[in-house]
């Protein structure tokens, strides 16, 4: 039985391969040939997209069908200037849908290739077939895209193994490239290319929702990273970076970028959101009022896949989103408090809830107000706020309630 499942597994994958590589292939077979192919144009072409400084202009160049845009993100740039610091491990939250992974876990390698820029790279996922899906769109390029193929020739001698390839070593081209994918969890020990121990390793996407939400596997993942894939490297000039979607809080992600403070970078789709200066940080592939509709459309998955900002696991309320009454400067109004009443219907066995509000009256003289923000980090202004003081939440009779109700109006009625 676990023989015919195992089977059954394979073959769905293998399935997934052939409908991507069709996919792949179909775009490369529209690519237009370069109208100048002379030698002095292709040298041109290559040192204009040298250096990771040209890393778009290298996307534009031999990857339109990827690149097709005219602009790029506002944080694009210093995304990609992080590319050659070495010995440093920087993470990165980034919003979904743009472009992060096809830059940094798709260009950049490819890049790395055909100039030689890397001896040994790891590319990391959730897990080992998304990973080997992306090692092996790098490979398809390689070896079937024919800009790439006209500018720096053959580089792949045949069709390698998709999760760890080599490409070819020769007189124009003398340094080899070596991709590996390796999924969540899996240890990197021992991974080398010749003498090589792995110079760059790139960590896109490494959880799954299922994995950000357990903190058991949370914390397993964390330590596989620090205690394992940190020490597969090279002695020295090492790359390392981390780079997903903020899933939730506590999650690996926001674990790990607390460990990396001064080189953790957060990118948002909307900046100064809920301001008049929002706007959207790619507007062209994303207009700010098609963000503003998404964001109606479900704000808890917005705020986490496009602004880096999930709310609380188990809810829409966030723990620093909550200030204690007392903090306040000046007494509330206790002459004009207000009562809440959720009663059940049932006379018993059925929770029974109450709030206590009371108005407060913020002005120029309350400054400490002044200090607390709303959920989009904006100061609250000078307006009149109901504040909860107390909330009553229990099973109880129906004379039970009714008792508590008239207890907590006395003690908080002046």
């Amino acid at each position: 039985m676990a023989s015919v499942t195992a089977n059954i597994v394979a073959s769905k994958r293998e399935r997934a391969f052939a409908k991507e590589k069709k996919r792949i292939l179909a775009k490369l077979a529209m690519l237009r040939e370069f109208g100048d192919t002379s030698d002095e144009a292709k040298r041109e072409r290559i040192a204009r997209c040298s250096g990771k400084e040209n890393l778009i202009a290298f996307g534009r160049t031999y990857l339109p069908h990827y690149f097709n845009t005219k602009t790029q993100a506002e944080w694009h740039a210093q995304y990609i200037s992080t590319f050659t610091t070495v010995e440093e491990v920087h993470t990165f939250i980034a919003p979904r849908g743009d472009a992060k992974s096809t830059i940094g876990s798709f260009a950049d390698p490819l890049q790395d290739c055909c100039y030689g820029l890397e001896e040994f790279i790891v590319l990391a996922m959730e897990n080992k077939m998304k990973a080997t899906m992306q090692t092996w769109r790098i490979l398809l390029e390689l070896k079937y895209n024919p800009l790439l193929i006209n500018d720096f020739g053959h580089l792949i001698d045949d069709e390698q193994a998709k999760d760890n390839f080599a490409t070819i070593a020769s007189e124009k081209h003398p340094k080899s490239t070596r991709i590996a994918a390796l999924g969540g969890g899996q240890s990197a020990r021992g991974l080398v290319s010749g003498p090589s121990r792995p110079s760059k390793f790139i960590c896109d996407d490494i959880e799954s929702r299922k994995v950000a939400r357990s903190p058991n596997m949370v914390e397993e993942t964390v330590d596989i990273i620090n205690s394992d894939w940190m020490y597969c490297m090279k002695a020295t000039g090492w790359k390392f970076r981390i780079v997903g979607t903020m899933i939730c809080r506590g999650s690996v992600l926001d674990t790990l970028r607390k460990n990396t403070e001064d080189k953790h970078h957060h990118f948002r789709a909307i900046e100064n959101l809920g301001t008049p200066n929002e706007r959207s940080t790619w507007e062209e592939h994303e207009p700010l009022a098609l963000l503003k509709k998404a964001m109606k459309r479900g704000i808890s998955k917005f705020m986490a896949e496009k602004q880096g900002e999930p709310m609380e696991n188990d809810g829409f309320i966030r723990q620093e989103w909550l200030r204690h009454w007392r903090e306040l400067p000046h007494d509330l109004d206790r002459s004009k408090i207000d009562i809440i009443v959720d009663p059940s219907y049932s006379a018993t066995g059925d929770y029974k809830a109450f709030g206590i509000i009371a108005p407060y009256k913020f002005d120029s003289k309350n400054s400490a107000f002044g200090d607390w923000k709303d959920t989009n980090g904006v100061p609250f202004e000078e307006d009149l706020y109901d504040i909860i003081i107390d909330v009553y939440d229990r099973r109880a009779s129906n004379i039970e309630f009714m008792k508590s109700l008239y207890e907590y109006y006395r003690r908080y009625r002046r």
